[in-house]
């Protein structure tokens, strides 16, 4: 499952049995009751992974948003199904175009521009697990930053995927 968080929305895509391609769902209203709501999600489709796209600056440098996702997705974590990040640079500015491609309109882009987002993210993800040279990074390493709490509730086999 990939989560792109945003203020007011978070989009949600899960990826088919085989881990070839990612397919958008929804997008869940970015509440008090967030955590509540994905793991309601997690349990309903057995979901054993969490990722998490995490917003950067094109320099790789921490944006107000990568912070806020950060606490998200350590309070993600506590709840006890493994949660990992990828980089999410030009996502949202990507689906965009090729909504914009397929002439779809105003209303459409902003009702499907975030789980199309989080399909976006997914697939990347997915991709890179099918190159012969993947070698994941550790959650912790400093490249992306990971705050320390994030270390403490996530267990050494989860992994941050910042190396695309």
């Amino acid at each position: 499952m990939a989560l792109d968080y945003g203020h007011k929305r978070v989009g949600v895509a899960f990826s088919d049995p085989f881990r070839s391609f990612a397919l958008p769902d929804t997008a869940i209203l970015n509440s008090p009751n967030l955590i509540q709501d994905i793991m309601t999600i997690v349990r309903e489709k057995w979901v054993t992974h969490i990722l998490v796209g995490l917003p950067l600056h094109m320099n790789g440098s921490d944006t107000p948003q990568t912070t806020l996702t950060r606490t998200f997705a350590v309070e993600l974590a506590k709840e006890g199904t493994p949660v990992s990040f990828w980089d999410e640079r030009l996502s949202s500015q990507a689906v965009e175009r090729q909504m914009l491609s397929t002439d779809a309109s105003r209303k459409t882009r902003k009702a499907n521009v975030d789980s199309q987002s989080a399909a976006f993210i997914l697939q990347g993800f997915l991709d890179r697990l099918k190159s012969p040279n993947y070698k994941p990074t550790l959650v912790g390493d400093v490249s992306v930053g990971i705050s320390a709490p994030l270390k403490k509730t996530v267990t050494p086999l989860e992994e941050t995927h910042d190396d695309l």
